[in-house]
């Protein structure tokens, strides 16, 4: 690529986000790489004080990814009654890169960027939809109930140790 030089950058902007009867006013949180945790939380939970509100989207694509989904299992704590819906897809960027040299083409690369799309609502949702998480869903790997410990089966008898040695050696009898 060092005959190459980088030149324009088209990103394939998606036209409507994958959520039916989305209501007018929801809030639409887009999450960057470099955003601040701090800094989107603390607006979207402004923003999900308001009563108006009552649908909120979280997208993050790429390296945002899982910071994205930080910022809903942390809304989804402080808002305990939130139903959810995921949706996953996948965004265009084509590159094209020009020539350094007259004998060399141009050069267009397509890449397919992860991204994901998730909706906080407080009204019920169509619970057939795919990606639905209902209220207070959680994974059961991580619950607080106490378990019973699990029984221990020893494999391999223990090895009898060789006597300690002592660290002092011993005194021999006095003549």
């Amino acid at each position: 690529m060092e005959n190459y030089t980088k030149g324009e950058v088209v990103e394939e902007s998606p036209s409507s986000l994958p959520f039916k009867d989305l209501q007018e006013g929801f809030v639409h949180m887009k999450v960057q790489p470099s955003s601040k945790l701090r800094n989107i939380l603390e607006f979207s939970k402004k923003a999900f004080q308001d009563e108006s509100k009552k649908h909120m989207v979280f997208t993050g694509s790429g390296h945002a990814l899982g910071k994205t989904i930080t910022c809903v299992e942390i809304m989804k704590r402080k808002h305990k009654h939130l139903h959810q819906i995921n949706k996953i897809c996948y965004k265009k960027v084509e590159e094209v890169w020009e020539p350094k040299s007259e004998d060399l083409d141009k050069l267009k690369v397509v890449r397919e960027i992860p991204t994901i799309h998730i909706l906080l609502s407080k009204d019920p949702v169509d619970t057939t939809e795919l990606g639905y998480q209902p209220p207070g869903c959680k994974n059961p790997t991580w619950s607080t109930e106490q378990r019973r410990p699990a029984k221990r089966t020893q494999s391999k008898p223990f090895k009898k140790r060789a006597p300690r040695r002592n660290s002092k050696p011993k005194q021999e009898a006095a003549q």
